[in-house]
């Protein structure tokens, strides 16, 4: 069963598969969810999440204490008992940022506090615990960098582009680019981009 809280915004053509859950978080257009759990983050457009992702959520606890449970560091009374008076660890962590344009593989987690760049590619079964760069491939628990999509060059070009901002009239008219190559240049790119210089763009 499919669980949104009242807080959360979504773009348009955004689907939810089967068993999600989005609580308090913001989704871009065009991205999808599969049967994942995404909680106090920010999901950016063009992404592609996949079954039994994690983003968010998790509830922190003290390492070097004498003791990791909550019962000697929260009020919630957890296990139905508490034996502190007032708060001593601020147990929820800043949200997630997730850029537009990345593909979360099943499994995988992603902590709190996360920001993970424009056109990452998260590995299946990988946890995410420090920030991803923009167009990086990183899988491993810890996750771990194995790779880049483009060129430092090539990417600084879709940074400054921005494709996932331009209206959905437009990305049909230059929709054939996207398939029509695996290596590209700069060269490549500023061609496409000549096609588009004056296109509508949405609202950021």
């Amino acid at each position: 069963m499919t669980f949104v809280d009242k807080h959360s915004v979504f773009g348009e053509y955004n689907t939810l598969y089967a068993r999600t859950t989005v609580i308090k978080s913001r989704v871009g257009r065009f991205t999808y969810i599969g049967d994942a759990k995404i909680i106090n983050s920010d999901i950016g457009s063009f992404c592609s999440i996949g079954v039994d992702v994690l983003i968010g959520g998790f509830y922190r606890h003290p390492v070097r204490w004498l003791s990791t449970h909550p019962a000697f560091f929260s009020t919630r009374k957890q296990c139905g008992h508490t034996f502190v008076y007032a708060d001593k660890l601020n147990e929820s962590a800043e949200g997630c940022r997730i850029g537009h344009d990345t593909w979360i593989g099943s499994r995988a987690m992603v902590m709190d506090g996360v920001v993970v760049g424009n056109g990452a590619i998260i590995a299946a079964g990988a946890v995410v615990t420090k920030n991803v760069e923009d167009y990086s491939i990183v899988a491993g628990v810890p996750a771990k960098p194995i790779g880049s999509r483009f060129a430092p060059d090539v990417i600084e070009i879709l940074q400054d582009w921005k494709w996932w901002d331009l209206s959905a009239d437009t990305l049909s008219r230059i929709a054939p680019h996207f398939s029509r190559q695996e290596t590209w240049t700069v060269d490549d790119l500023r061609k496409v981009i000549g096609e588009v210089e004056n296109a509508d763009r949405i609202d950021a």
